[in-house]
């Protein structure tokens, strides 16, 4: 963090306010939050293409289940209802990480749940007041941007599985089509 204020300018280290410490960590924090969303928000972007594409080849995986020939009828059957739970369970760690959080733990002046439930300004304006608040503030915010990136990190795993299970349907089905088409 004091790395960063040196950045600013030069700065004795010993010598930055306590104050310009925490206003720096809220903010980076704040941009570890946003960084988290965006990642989040490209892969709920990418799971809703992967339903898509699933969607769309449905008539194909109807004609697969339907063909009595199709040798590998309980393979696409397990493959389909293993895509589905990986799409919901990407889905439920997607909503995990993206729900916002509407409370705050006490009073704190940093925190937009606190002042719009108080609904008026802090009454106690001195310094130690103000930065015992900030640093609270940073501690929920580094908690956020914990919980977030865990349930990003478990979204994307299951993404991934999601990914391959759709390719496997989806050759599945072609593999199908062409065998039939082929006799």
């Amino acid at each position: 963090m004091r790395e960063s204020l040196s950045a600013l300018g030069e700065v004795d280290r010993d010598t930055v306010p306590p104050w310009e410490d925490a206003k720096l960590t809220m903010t980076e924090f704040g941009n570890w939050i946003k960084n988290a969303d965006t990642k989040l928000t490209v892969l709920a972007a990418a799971l809703g293409i992967v339903m898509a594409a699933v969607a769309s080849k449905a008539d194909s995986f109807q004609k697969a289940l339907a063909n009595p020939e199709f040798d590998c009828k309980w393979t696409l059957i397990m493959a389909l209802l293993l895509l589905l739970g990986a799409i919901v369970v990407t889905a439920g760690y997607l909503y995990v990480a993206l729900v916002p959080r509407m409370t705050s733990m006490g009073s704190n002046r940093f925190a937009w749940p606190s002042v719009v439930a108080e609904g008026r300004p802090p009454w106690n304006l001195e310094h130690r007041s103000t930065l015992d608040e900030a640093w609270s503030q940073n501690h929920a915010l580094a908690g956020i941007a914990g919980r977030k990136y865990v349930a990003f990190r478990k979204a994307l795993r299951t993404f991934g599985i999601a990914l391959l299970l759709c390719a496997v349907c989806i050759a599945l089905a072609t593999w199908q089509a062409a065998h039939v088409h082929g006799q």
